[in-house]
């Protein structure tokens, strides 16, 4: 099972920006395609996108959608 660490946390791309985008209010939130933005240019991405498998996580993680990501 993949974690990440404290330090991974604070330098990935996402800990730059409201947090409230990576957890849109619809389907259709324009926020989502900002958020995916944000994580293709974090070199964290793929760790980031593990952990959220490996854990269930809600929202945006490693530049997919809670559905991407059951599919």
């Amino acid at each position: 099972m993949f974690h990440m660490t404290v330090e991974e946390v604070r330098q990935a791309a996402c800990a730059q920006v409201d947090p409230e985008l990576f957890f849109p209010i619809s389907k259709n939130d324009p926020n989502i395609r900002k958020a995916i933005a944000v994580c293709r240019t974090c070199s964290l991405q793929l760790k980031c996108l593990q952990v959220a498998l490996d854990n269930g996580e809600l929202g945006i993680w490693g530049g997919t959608t809670e559905e991407q990501r059951k599919s």
